[in-house]
């Protein structure tokens, strides 16, 4: 469901508010705000987060309510969904979520929970023609109508129009996937504001995801986030592989947006590590805008597990004048990373 244009009076399932912020907020370890907000001050003057970000589950709670559950949050590049029928499921702030791409070629994204007994309905990813619950067989037809409850017509009043599938907001720009949570979300252009302009360089809608890996790192999502987006530590941890990849990179673009953008030269491909001529590798993604630091693309479990289910665009050009652009998965960078560390 796209909601770049959405009229006001559009209305469409989708959960009841799942957390209360004021409440959620005023549970938080004494001091944590000031402690934050130390580390919004400009990058050689900021602190690092407290240790509460990392551990405190009243924390964890929050992150999950004001940033994983408001707001759009990218989930894939759309050619992810290539054909009709094309689906993938995961947990976005701890919903569970299927996208799949409908009968019309529109993509589609509903709560994974069956509508009679709240069973998970599809496992992993996959193709297929409509969407059936193993436990008593309520099937959904890929527009998220119930069409087939076994006996259910022994029922006074059934109907099955009223019972299917909890839709949220979908929208694609720039050949990417976002999903909304919330009941009324922003309008999309609104949310990812200059991001079309600032990267008009690259033809983001027509570039093609040529191969994707996905796994999981068992620690804080933050702390992922952080590592990946520092150079410090390349010399100690990756003298033999990476660290004579990456150049120093420009500062951070100023953006109008709820994304993160910023240069830097490469020598060769920091995602397959091959030694070649020097490119530029434009790195973006984005985030919420939440008074907390780090929140990328990302999907967060109950225990701070990190599932990268989200491409970085690598943007590379031979010189400054001319920029040609190539995604490759963000999940496919880091494989090449930890692989890399382990061989250390």
């Amino acid at each position: 469901m796209d909601v770049g244009n959405r009229s006001p009076e559009g209305k469409r399932p989708t959960l009841r508010a799942m957390s209360d912020l004021s409440t959620r907020s005023s549970q938080l370890p004494q001091g944590l705000a000031d402690d934050l907000a130390a580390c919004r001050a400009p990058a050689g003057e900021a602190a690092t987060l407290p240790p509460a970000c990392y551990a405190d589950p009243e924390v964890h709670a929050l992150e999950e309510a004001a940033i994983f559950r408001r707001g759009w949050i990218g989930v894939g590049r759309s050619d992810t969904w290539s054909a009709n029928g094309d689906y993938r499921t995961f947990e976005l702030g701890g919903v569970p979520i299927i996208v799949v791409r409908d009968d019309d070629g529109r993509l589609r994204a509903y709560g994974n929970s069956c509508s009679h007994r709240s069973s998970r309905i599809l496992e992993g990813e996959g193709t297929c023609a409509r969407m059936r619950c193993r436990f008593h067989f309520w099937t959904y037809g890929l527009d998220g109508r119930l069409i087939g409850a076994p006996s259910m017509q022994r029922t006074p009043g059934f109907d099955t129009a009223e019972h299917g599938l909890t839709e949220f907001a979908l929208s694609e720009r720039h050949g990417f996937a976002l999903v909304s949570l919330e009941e009324e979300p922003p309008a999309i252009d609104d949310w990812l504001g200059d991001f079309g302009d600032l990267h008009a360089d690259w033809p983001l809608s027509d570039v093609v995801t040529t191969r994707r890996r996905e796994f999981t790192v068992d620690c804080n999502w933050k702390a992922f986030a952080e590592v990946f987006n520092e150079y410090y530590h390349l010399p100690y941890v990756h003298p033999d592989s990476i660290d004579g990849t990456y150049d120093e990179p420009d500062d951070p673009e100023q953006v109008d947006g709820a994304y993160a953008s910023h240069f830097g030269t490469t020598v060769g491909t920091g995602g397959l590590l091959d030694a070649c001529t020097s490119y530029g590798t434009h790195l973006f993604w984005p985030f919420s805008q939440q008074p907390v630091a780090w929140s990328v693309i990302a999907i967060v479990d109950p225990v701070f597990t990190l599932a990268l289910l989200i491409p970085l665009l690598i943007g590379i050009r031979q010189s400054r004048p001319l920029r040609q652009g190539l995604v490759l998965a963000f999940a496919y960078l880091l494989f090449g990373f930890v692989q890399h560390h382990r061989a250390e």
